[in-house]
Formats: C-alpha cells, sequence, structure tokens
C-alpha cells in the first residue's frame, strides 16, 4: 500500500444504491429547511449530504458541502455546528492524504470541543489528531495524545473509549520498544475485556427462561476495538431531540439499524 493511500481511510463499504436513496431524503429536507428558513436543520443536512458524497468517494463535493455547513455555523454562531464541520472538513483532507490540512481542521475542532466543555468529543478529536502523528512518524505525540484520550475516557467511566486507547498506546510503546509500557497497557485492555463481559452476563442472566437471545457475542465485543475511522464523523452525533414537525432530519441517516429478535410466542394449547 503507498504511502497515504485514500483507499486505507474508506468507510466500511456500503451499497452505493442505499447511499444515493439516503441523498435523496436528505436533500428534499434540505430543501424544506430553506422554505422554513431553518438554520438548524439547513445546517444539519448540509452535514449529511456532505458524509454522503464522503461514502461515495466524491471528496471535492464532500468538501464543499462540509464548508457550507461550517460557513452557516460560524454565521449563526452555532459552537456545535463549527466544531462538527471542522472535524468533518479534517477526515475529508486525510482520506484525500493531505495531512497537514487534516490536522489544522482537526484542531480547530478540538479547541472548540474544550471551549464547550464536551469532553466526550475532545476524546474522539485526540484519537484523530494522534492517527495524524502515526501517520507523520511523530509517536511521542500520538502518544501524548492517546494519553490525552485514555484519561478523558477514565473519567467519563467510558470503557469503549478507554478500552481503544490502550490498544493504541500499547501499540505505540512496541513502536518504541517498550514492552513494559506496552505490556502495561494491553493488562489494562484484558480487564476492559473481563468487566464488558460481566455487564453481558449479567444482562444475560437477567433474561427470562424463555428467550434464547442472550448469548454473548465474541466476535461484535472484539470489533469494539477495531478502526476508529467511521467514529470520526458519525460519532459525534450526540442524542438528539425526537422530530416534531415538517422538514426534521432524523438521528442520523447513517446509523445502521439493529436486528432484535422478536420473542417466540408461545403454544397454545396441544396440537
Amino acid at each position: 500500500m503507498e504511502k497515504n493511500d485514500p483507499n486505507q481511510f474508506r468507510f466500511v463499504e456500503e451499497a452505493e444504491d442505499e447511499i444515493k436513496m439516503t441523498m435523496k431524503d436528505i436533500i428534499k429536507r434540505h430543501g424544506i429547511s430553506l422554505e422554513e428558513k431553518n438554520k438548524e436543520q439547513e445546517g444539519e443536512a448540509l452535514s449529511y449530504i456532505g458524509l454522503s458524497y464522503h461514502k461515495l468517494g466524491k471528496y471535492e463535493k464532500a468538501l464543499d458541502y462540509h464548508q457550507q455547513h461550517l460557513e452557516l455555523s460560524e454565521g449563526t454562531e452555532n459552537s456545535k455546528g463549527k466544531r462538527r464541520a471542522n472535524c468533518n472538513i479534517g477526515c475529508v483532507y486525510k482520506v484525500m492524504g493531505d495531512l497537514p490540512m487534516a490536522l489544522y481542521y482537526y484542531e480547530k475542532a478540538y479547541e472548540i470541543s474544550k471551549e464547550r466543555g464536551d469532553r466526550k468529543a475532545q476524546a474522539r478529536i485526540c484519537n484523530n489528531m494522534a492517527n495524524i502523528y502515526e501517520m507523520l512518524m511523530d509517536t511521542d505525540k500520538a502518544i501524548e495524545l492517546h494519553k490525552e484520550r485514555h484519561d478523558i475516557a477514565t473519567d467519563l467511566e467510558d470503557l469503549h473509549g478507554q478500552g481503544k486507547s490502550c490498544v493504541s498506546l500499547g501499540a505505540m510503546y512496541l513502536v518504541k520498544d517498550d514492552e513494559e509500557q506496552s505490556l502495561l497497557y494491553y493488562e489494562e485492555l484484558l480487564g476492559i475485556l473481563r468487566a464488558k463481559l460481566r455487564i453481558q452476563d449479567t444482562l444475560a442472566d437477567d433474561l427470562s427462561d424463555d428467550d434464547d437471545d442472550g448469548f454473548i457475542d465474541l466476535d461484535n465485543l472484539a470489533a469494539n476495538f477495531d478502526d476508529d475511522e467511521n467514529e470520526e464523523e458519525e460519532g459525534d452525533k450526540g442524542k438528539k431531540e425526537k422530530e416534531k414537525g415538517k422538514g426534521k432530519l432524523p438521528k442520523s441517516p447513517f446509523k445502521k439499524k439493529k436486528n432484535k429478535d422478536k420473542k417466540k410466542d408461545k403454544d397454545k394449547g396441544k396440537k
């Protein structure tokens, strides 16, 4: 793989037709937001359209819409929108292989998240910047940022973020030939995985005997510590209020629907 090969940053593959179908709905809602002069919903739509083009590999188009979102957010003094737009622009530059520009926009998003006191977003952006420094071969700076994410995740009791930072720090210390420090973080990761399994066990025990869907999916559990790429754009959406009125956007058009197993009806009587 060539250095800064854009293909290494692609999202999890989705059907192109599915993305285009989603885009049609978002573009329609964007038009409604313009008619209603709803700046907040307009910004949401611009952001989602940018993400759609990103997923389709049309990075210049993605940049255009994220820049529009940034300008709108700056004009309305929407700090959350500014942070999100800056982060998304950074992600596009990263996928295009322009690491200095990616870092520039990530740093802007980082400062905004600190001003807002949004520590969860701050932690994720730390990870984004750390990944850039890893690619720039600046191991010390990468470790500094991964540690910051680790500390925030620990304070927030965010096992998922804490675990991911342990994976990154363990790998970085191996690069520095510091096996002792690397082992400490991998041991911490092991403790986190055990804690997650205990939580899963507790949830499984709470299910009734008639339910057979309470198994622990170790593959999914391990997948929680995969690459953070998708988290960059989609993880910082946060919780939104339920939609009310015409033209409201869904929480996120890109969130995967979880398949829920339906409970089997008990047979009435004997055949």
